[in-house]
Order: structure tokens, then C-alpha cells, then sequence
């Protein structure tokens, strides 16, 4: 029975994505849910799994084609696990390129020690010759070392261990060194957990580094195959615009043509909230486990706001002409990433407190940063906070995702004077926290006068200190 691979539904108003790497070659024999191809959209880089075991049939899209979500990808031919072949008949293609990783260390001891009987017997003729005589195999249990580097493919560390861009770029953060790691007990793979654990135990992993490769290996060169960036004929070097960045603009220049987007900013003196958290921090961090940050209180203001103005976290449906309000809210989080910004989303982030919403923040960081987000954290979000306080801007006019309504902006928190009343002196000038929010909203389907209510709701909340009732100051 023939099961087809579809392109998924990769995060909502995501309609098509790029197959970037398939995992199995045509023939080859898949499990069930076993990375079967690699996919890049304008929010996530993801493994697709195999949707049955069987063999791999027919491969209809090729790497680095787009498609539509629903296109057919490719054919499984679906077998049953009684009459599966076994698993030596399936790694018979791919065996040649994983077998010399650990016969290309020990061919030397053998090699050194089969041809030492001969020698026993030949020495009365001549001395020289049996010399020679070892030399002539050597080559032979060389070559399959030499082998996999010449035939080493994209994406594959100098191991031939495979290696996906998330493991490879949180390698990079971690300083691992791909080279130097075996897949342990993930065939020829390197996961995110094989980094984790030599970050952690840099001893540890140095152990279980594979022998090094002996002395006659490293004299013969590998070949690599780099070549020299493009020029352009105005001068410049050429550099491609990657899948991820094409559809990310797609959406953005989508989401302009659709909404018209209009921004309100205003100030908020937040001084005793980041007083409060900073006095918070060392207790906060011994019983939840995370770092308390202003972003959990930011991310409280607005879903308290919400409830006020739900409005605000409503879904247009403009084919129907209806404003759609969801029972929950759902708040996504813009998290930067090496590849460019996702929005990972808290599923109702309404029922949480200070304490989840921080907890909650932290693991989608942890998840966005190591690559470990899978489309159910990128869809279904009712609102989004765009956090850029960690580039140092004031605050930047961000753009709507779609079927949202409305996005706020946040920048960073700056020290500066500011006039204020004291209870003896009247006015007087204090340096304080301010906080710039930048509220982005679809004009056609909310009024200036909501949006600057919906702010005026956030700043109270975020200036009353209502927020720090739970912390142990």
C-alpha cells in the first residue's frame, strides 16, 4: 500500500515551504515518525517524519523546490512488520559510507599483525623483501577511510556524521567541535543531545572521541571542494538569499498588502517594577528554577489588558466579514535566532502567573535557540509581544501577523530624568525607568482611541506594581 508524504501545515498563515534535505535516498527502507526530510518556512526549520514504515518509493519534490502546503513530496510503500526485510538487506546502500568510521582505526593493529608470521618464514632470502611485502596491503584498508571524505555529503560534520543546521548551529554555540563527535547510538546522526552532553562534560566527551585517525591517513589530503564566492559584475560579492528569508518576506510583504497598519507609542515608567524584580531575582531563581526578567511582567500587563479590551487579541476573517475573539489567549513571544526572529507561542497564557509565564518563556527560549521548536509552538497565536530590548532600540514599528490584529513593540529600558510629584515637594526631577510601547494595529478594524486605551491599560499595570504581589522581596 502506497502512503504519500505531504508538505504540512507548518505554522498558521504558513502556506508553502522548501524542502531543504531528504534524509533517505529512493530504495532505502523508513520507520515510522523517523526523520524522513528536512523543511524551511519564514518561521521554522524542521524535520518532516515518516507517516509509515516502509520503503521509500518515489521522491517527487527535490531539494530546494517550494511548494504548497498539501503538495505530495513523496511515496512510501508501506510494508508489514511480519514480512519486513531485516535490517542488514536496508544499510547495504548506505553501509559502505558508515563502515570505515571504525574500521579506519583498527586496520592498522591487524594489518601490522597478519603480515608478522610471513615475515618469520622469508627472511632467509632476502630482508628487504618482506619490508615490502606489508606495505602492499596497507593501502588496501586505507582506502575505505579515504572514501567516505571524498564522498562526504552536504550537511555532514568531517565525522560523515549527519548533522542538522540546529544541531550544527547550537554546536557553534556551545563551541563543540562536530568533527570530534560520534553519533552514539543514533547511527550515523549527531543530535541536539550528543552536543548538549559534550558542552556539559567537555572531558566526558573527550573520552568518547573515536581513536585518532593513524599517522598514514592524515598524509593523503581530502579533497574539498570550496569555491569562491560569486562576484557581481558591478562588484560585490554574491550571496544567496536563503529559503527561510525568501518566505519570511513573502509573509511580511503579505501581511503590508493586507493590514492596514497604523502604530500609537507611549512612555511607561516602569522604575519600581524593575526595582521589584531585580530584588526578586536571587529568590525567584532558587524556587522556579528560571531567571526572573521584565518580559514576564510585560507579558502579564498585556494579557491583563486583553481581558479588558479583547479586541485587541481578536482574528479578522475577512471573507466571512466577521472579527473573530477566542475563548483563550494565546501570546507569542518574538525570540531571535541565529536564522532570523520566530514568535513561538504560549498556549493559554492567560491561565498562568508570574511564575509560569516566566517558566513558560524560558523553555521557548531554550527550544527557539537550540532548534528544538516544532510547528505546534509557532501557530494558533491571538496576540504578539515583539520584545527588542536586547538590541537596545527604543522601539520599532513591527508588522502584523497574520490573522492577528495588532502587535506590540517593546525596546529597551532606559535611565533618564523625568519630572514627577512627590508627596512634600510637589514636582521635582527624579531619574527613573522608562519603557517605550509601540502598539501596531489594523486601523481598519480598530480605532486609534481603542489602541490608546488598550496602552494606557498596559502602562498602569506595568507602573501600579499590582504585578509584584507574589514576589518574595
Amino acid at each position: 500500500m502506497a502512503v504519500p508524504v505531504t508538505m504540512p501545515q507548518l505554522g498558521e498563515s504558513v502556506t508553502e515551504g522548501t524542502v531543504t534535505r531528504w534524509l533517505k535516498r529512493v530504495g532505502e527502507h523508513v520507520e515510522a515518525d523517523e526523520p524522513l526530510l528536512e523543511v524551511s518556512t519564514d518561521k521554522v526549520d524542521t524535520e518532516i517524519p515518516s507517516p509509515a514504515a516502509g520503503i521509500l518509493q518515489a521522491i517527487l519534490v527535490q531539494e530546494d523546490e517550494t511548494v504548497d502546503t498539501g503538495t505530495q513530496l513523496a511515496t512510501i510503500a508501506q510494508t508489514d512488520p511480519a514480512t519486513a526485510p531485516p535490517a542488514g538487506p536496508q544499510v547495504d546502500r548506505p553501509s559502505p559510507s558508515r563502515r570505515p568510521i571504525h574500521p579506519n582505526h583498527r586496520p592498522p593493529i591487524p594489518s601490522s599483525a597478519a603480515p608478522s608470521p610471513p615475515l618469520a618464514a622469508p627472511p632467509p632470502p632476502r630482508p628487504v623483501a618482506p619490508a615490502a611485502q606489508p606495505v602492499a596491503p596497507a593501502p588496501q584498508p586505507a582506502a575505505p577511510a579515504r572514501n567516505p571524505g571524498g564522498v562526504a555529503q552536504r550537511g555532514r560534520a568531517d565525522s560523515g556524521a549527519y548533522v542538522t543546521p540546529f544541531v550544527r548551529t547550537l554546536a557553534r554555540e556551545h563551541g563543540v567541535d562536530l568533527a570530534s563527535l560520534r553519533a552514539a547510538r543514533n547511527g550515523d546522526r549527531i543530535r541536539r543531545d550528543d552536543v548538549l552532553r559534550a558542552a556539559r562534560s567537555p572531558r566526558a566527551s573527550q573520552a568518547a572521541l573515536t581513536p585518532p585517525v593513524p599517522r598514514t591517513t592524515p598524509a593523503l589530503p581530502v579533497p574539498v571542494a570550496e569555491r569562491a564566492p560569486a562576484r557581481d559584475e558591478r562588484g560585490g560579492t554574491v550571496v544567496d538569499i536563503g529559503p527561510a528569508r525568501r518566505a519570511f518576506a513573502a509573509s511580511l510583504l503579505e501581511s503590508l498588502r493586507t493590514s492596514a497598519h497604523l502604530t500609537t507609542v507611549v512612555e511607561a515608567d516602569v522604575t519600581e517594577t524593575v526595582r521589584s524584580c531585580e530584588a526578586a531575582a536571587a529568590s525567584f531563581r532558587a524556587r522556579e528554577g528560571v531567571e526572573l526578567t521584565l518580559r514576564p511582567f510585560l507579558a502579564s500587563a498585556v494579557l491583563e489588558a486583553l481581558k479588558a479590551y479583547p479586541v485587541l487579541g481578536a482574528r479578522a476573517d475577512l471573507d466571512r466579514k466577521v472579527i473573530v475573539h477566542p475563548d483563550e489567549a494565546h501570546l507569542a513571544i518574538t525570540v531571535g535566532t541565529p536564522q532570523g526572529p520566530v514568535s513561538p507561542v504560549i498556549r493559554n497564557a492567560g491561565d498562568l502567573n508570574l511564575a509560569g509565564l516566566a517558566r513558560a518563556l524560558d523553555d521557548l527560549d531554550e527550544r527557539a535557540r537550540t532548534g528544538c521548536l516544532v510547528p505546534e509552538n509557532l501557530s494558533g497565536a491571538t496576540f504578539t509581544l515583539d520584545d527588542r530590548s536586547a538590541e537596545g532600540a527604543l522601539f520599532s514599528t513591527a508588522v502584523i501577523a497574520q490573522p492577528q490584529v495588532a502587535v506590540l513593540g517593546t525596546g529597551a529600558v532606559t535611565r533618564r530624568p523625568v519630572a514627577v510629584a512627590h508627596p512634600l515637594l510637589g514636582e521635582v526631577v527624579a531619574v527613573r525607568s522608562v519603557l517605550c510601547l509601540a502598539l501596531t494595529y489594523d486601523h481598519r478594524l480598530i480605532d486609534g482611541a481603542d489602541a490608546a486605551r488598550f496602552l494606557a491599560a498596559v502602562t498602569e499595570r506595568l507602573q501600579g506594581g499590582s504585578l509584584t504581589a507574589g514576589l518574595d522581596i
